[in-house]
C-alpha cells in the first residue's frame, strides 16, 4: 500500500462470493515494519489504497498491520528492562499495542482521504488459532 513503498508479503487474490449472484475479489494486504517506517509512510499506504480502489471497485480490501518499524523490538526491550522473564502472553499483549497503534494510523488516514474503513484488534476479527505450529496456520474459524 503505498506510493512507492514495498510490502512485505505479496499480495493475495481469489474470488469469494459474497451473495447468490455475484462475485467480488477480496485482497489481503500486509503491511509490515520494513513497510511502515514512519508516520509519512501511513500517508503513503492510505493514498495507495486509495488508488488502489478507484481502479477497480470490484475489490474489498482485508489489510492486516504490524507496528511501525522498530516499535517491537523497543516494547521487547522494555519489557526486559523490568524483567529478565515476561510471560510470552504479557509479551503478546505489549506488543499488540504497536499493532494497534498502527490500525489506528492507517486507519485515520483513510478516513481523511474519505474511505469508509474499520480498524480491528485481532481480538475483534473473530479469527481463531488452535495452537499448533505457525508453519501449519491453524486458523479454525473467521
Amino acid at each position: 500500500m503505498a506510493a512507492s513503498l514495498f510490502v512485505d508479503s505479496p499480495l493475495q487474490l481469489w474470488e469469494k462470493p459474497l451473495d447468490s449472484c455475484s462475485t467480488r475479489k477480496i485482497v489481503v494486504i500486509k503491511l509490515g515494519g520494513s513497510v511502515l517506517t514512519d508516520e509519512n509512510s501511513y500517508r503513503e499506504a492510505a493514498r495507495f489504497l486509495v488508488r488502489r480502489l478507484h481502479k477497480c471497485s470490484r475489490e474489498q480490501f482485508v489489510v492486516v498491520v504490524s507496528a511501525r518499524k522498530g516499535v517491537t523490538d523497543e516494547l521487547e526491550r522494555l519489557a526486559r528492562g523490568i524483567t529478565n522473564y515476561p510471560s510470552q502472553r504479557t509479551l503478546d499483549l505489549l506488543w499488540a499495542t504497536g499493532e494497534v497503534r498502527s490500525v489506528a494510523m492507517l486507519t485515520l488516514h483513510l478516513e481523511e482521504l474519505g474511505v469508509a474503513a474499520v480498524g480491528f484488534n485481532i481480538h475483534e476479527t473473530g479469527l481463531r488459532f488452535d495452537g499448533g505450529s505457525s508453519s501449519d496456520c491453524g486458523v479454525t474459524s473467521l
